[in-house]
Parts: structure tokens; C-alpha cells; sequence
């Protein structure tokens, strides 16, 4: 597969995740989903999508921290924003990609969260 090719199999199959699952995919996850066959390519793929600013998050997988939830921002017009969330040392820490895609508009007040079941 060409290589535009697969790199938009990457973003569209990541995208596709975050919105549906509210979560960043696995380097495993990407592979099944899109024929990638190392590591080296996926992260290639993906570090060249965060620099054209079309996918946000950690430089790998391996950085979501496992004790980091999902959550889920609600606002006031219906919107919603997900992100990862771990509590260090008493401080939240937000990692992850964040997902603003089902924002309503483009400033709008939160009203509550929730934690997005795994």
C-alpha cells in the first residue's frame, strides 16, 4: 500500500476509535486494523500526523499511562470533549489524544464529566 495511502488508513482507523471508544488505539490495534507491519511505520505515520496538527497525544501508545480514565466533558449546549485523565501525587495529569470532534460550538461552558467505561 502506498504510503498516503496507509497513513490515512492510520488516521481514519485512530479517528474512528477515539470517537467510538474514546481512546487512543494500541500500536496492536493499528496494526490488525490497517495491514501496517512494524512498529517503526505506525509511529512514523503517526508522529507525521501530530506534526500537520490532525491527531493529538503522546509520542507512543506505551506513554497512556494504564492507570489514566477516559473521560468524557459535557457542556451546556449537548458537546462533548474526551481526554485521558490520571492522578499523580494528588495533581491530575491529562494525556491522550483529545477529542473535541463533537463540540457544538467553538467556546461553551462545561456542566459535568463522566468516566468512559473501558
Amino acid at each position: 500500500m502506498p504510503r498516503a495511502s496507509k497513513e490515512n488508513a492510520i488516521r481514519e482507523y485512530v479517528l474512528l476509535c477515539n470517537h467510538t471508544e474514546g481512546r487512543m488505539p494500541t500500536y496492536t490495534e493499528i496494526a490488525l486494523a490497517t495491514g501496517a507491519t512494524s512498529r517503526s511505520t505506525i509511529a512514523r505515520h503517526l508522529k507525521h500526523l501530530r506534526a500537520a496538527g490532525i491527531i493529538e497525544g503522546a509520542e507512543d501508545a506505551s506513554a497512556w499511562s494504564k492507570d489514566a480514565r477516559r473521560i468524557c466533558l459535557k457542556t451546556e449546549e449537548g458537546g462533548r470533549v474526551f481526554m485521558d485523565l490520571a492522578i499523580r501525587d494528588g495533581k491530575p495529569e491529562f494525556s491522550g489524544i483529545l477529542d473535541t470532534t463533537l463540540l457544538n460550538r467553538t467556546i461553551s461552558c462545561i456542566t459535568g464529566f463522566t468516566v468512559v467505561e473501558a
